[in-house]
């Protein structure tokens, strides 16, 4: 083991994916040389994407706090990178340093905070979620809607009936199935309304 630790700061990209790989493989269950390698020299944003998704496969119960440390590391493909991990391991206690991320960080990271904060399944970042609904990126209001339907909250229900008039059709589509999903009575003549949209795909 102590030879393929050595290896995660090779030149070679792949040699270090490849040590990083055959280190879990192994199980080597210490995730302290792979926080070092991301936060050591830097190589490419690609290197610290996979060894940040390869930590995310040790077997740890204290995983979660390097994954929120690195929300905040300068490269914002290990920010999306951690923000993916933590949705993977349902780390609830996350949700207050990936809320903090979903107010001001860049599209891509955003829609992984959004989309790890429906896995993590918790009511209180609802109300983060029906924030996101007014982003002006479609795809992150998109991700918004899926999540708060993972979460089944009804205090969701009037947001996401207010996104059946959204300008793009895929954003009503969404808003429609989650509404038919969550079953509240509130929903029913607005989803028949919705039966009179331009787009066949809503109808």
């Amino acid at each position: 083991a102590e030879q393929l630790i050595k290896l995660l700061n090779d030149e070679d990209l792949w040699v270090c994916f490849a040590a990083a790989e055959s280190l879990v493989k192994i199980g080597y269950v210490t995730l302290q040389p792979f926080v070092e390698s991301v936060y050591g020299p830097p190589f490419y944003s690609d290197y610290d994407e996979h060894i940040v998704k390869v930590m995310g496969e040790i077997e740890d119960p204290r995983k979660a706090e390097p994954f929120i440390k690195l929300l905040g590391d300068e490269n914002l493909i290990v920010r999306r990178a951690a923000a993916e991990a933590l949705g993977e391991l349902k780390a609830k206690e996350a949700l207050n340093p990936l809320v903090k991320v979903l107010k001001s960080d860049e599209e891509i990271v955003r829609k992984s905070v959004i989309e790890s904060l429906g896995k993590i399944g918790d009511r209180q970042a609802v109300q983060s979620l029906i924030e996101a609904l007014k982003d002006e990126n479609s795809d992150i209001r998109i991700s918004a809607i899926e999540s708060l339907g993972k979460i089944g909250d009804r205090q969701a229900v009037q947001p996401l009936i207010d996104g059946l008039g959204d300008e793009h059709w895929e954003v009503r589509w969404h808003a429609a199935k989650v509404l038919g999903d969550l079953k509240d009575p509130r929903a029913v003549q607005p989803l028949i309304e919705a039966l009179k949209d331009d787009n066949s795909d809503i109808r």
